[in-house]
């Protein structure tokens, strides 16, 4: 109130800016939009614009009681064109009175793949690792701050955004991070033995999050590099292992355990590594099958050993 009080005593308006709303508290959330609406409810001049994570949905955007949120105007927005990219890195780089070399703009851009926020953490951290940015900025220069860049992002917004992400929908993205570029649905349906319904909505919830898009051809990716990297480091780090071999497609999963049992049982005295060799698996699904089928190394069906 004491700011609309001032601003109207200046002849002016009031602008609120609020970054990362998605993750206000109720309560704040509550307060704010209340304050708000009593502002605008005495006719002073006041504007509101909030930005954050597409699960705003679930928090702001969810609660029933926080009506004044719902019924502002929303705009998504999605990666920036190869034109705004390339200015949004070089034209900060020029006003400064420095300069960055074509090869260099054309990395930076490639890196960011349209991303707002990787473009804005390699211009930052291109300048700030550059040895001397007066001299220009080099595709190495360019090469050292894609690096900082991509842990910042795991920092900063991906450690969140995997947070609230739902359980299933972790398991989802841990099982396209097998694969480098574009995965079918059947793949990732295969790996974590879920039907094609279930696939579909947990897809659907990651493509609002932000974590994933969908290819021309109906398959999913992840929405840029740095977090297919991200959840690849994740997934070693938790030790995932999925449902069935990453590496089998579905028409063959059948097909391929039937050579494993076969395999385990002709040959009691092979280790998981040389069956895995010869039916071209991985020995993790070998594991899985001769557990799954309780095949002891002599063969016969009793209780699993490793």
């Amino acid at each position: 109130m004491a700011v609309s009080t001032a601003a109207e005593t200046a002849d002016a308006g009031v602008l609120i800016l609020v970054d990362e709303i998605h993750a206000a508290e109720e309560a704040d959330a509550r307060t704010l939009a209340n304050a708000i609406q009593m502002v605008r409810g005495e006719g002073k001049p006041l504007m509101f614009v909030g930005a954050g994570l597409p699960s705003m949905d679930e928090t702001i955007l969810g609660d029933e009681g926080i009506t004044f949120f719902q019924r502002c105007e929303i705009s998504d927005i999605g990666p920036l064109s190869d034109e705004d990219a390339a200015s949004a890195v070089a034209d900060p780089i020029a006003r400064s009175g420095w300069w960055i070399d074509d090869k260099a703009l054309g990395r930076a851009m490639a890196a960011a793949s349209g991303y707002p926020y990787m473009i804005q953490l390699i211009g930052f951290h291109t300048c700030d690792q550059a040895e001397n940015v007066r001299c220009g900025i080099s595709t190495q220069d360019v090469e050292a701050g894609i690096a900082v860049s991509g842990q910042r992002m795991g920092d900063s917004l991906l450690r969140p955004m995997w947070v609230h992400t739902h359980a299933a929908d972790q398991e989802f993205l841990l099982a396209m991070s097998y694969d480098s570029g574009d995965c079918a649905m059947s793949t990732v349906r295969l790996r974590l033995n879920i039907s094609r319904g279930e696939a579909h909505k947990r897809r659907d919830r990651l493509v609002r999050d932000g974590w994933v898009v969908i290819t021309p051809s109906g398959g999913v990716r992840f929405a840029h590099t740095a977090m297919a990297l991200w959840v690849e480091a994740k997934r070693q780090q938790m030790r995932f292992e999925p449902e069935r071999d990453p590496n089998v497609q579905e028409d063959e999963s059948e097909g391929l355990e039937s050579q494993i049992v076969a395999a385990l049982s002709a040959d009691p005295a092979a280790s998981y590594a040389a069956i895995a060799e010869q039916v071209k698996a991985s020995s993790t699904w070998v594991s899985k099958m001769a557990k799954k089928h309780g095949l002891t190394r002599d063969g016969r069906k009793t209780r699993y050993l490793r």
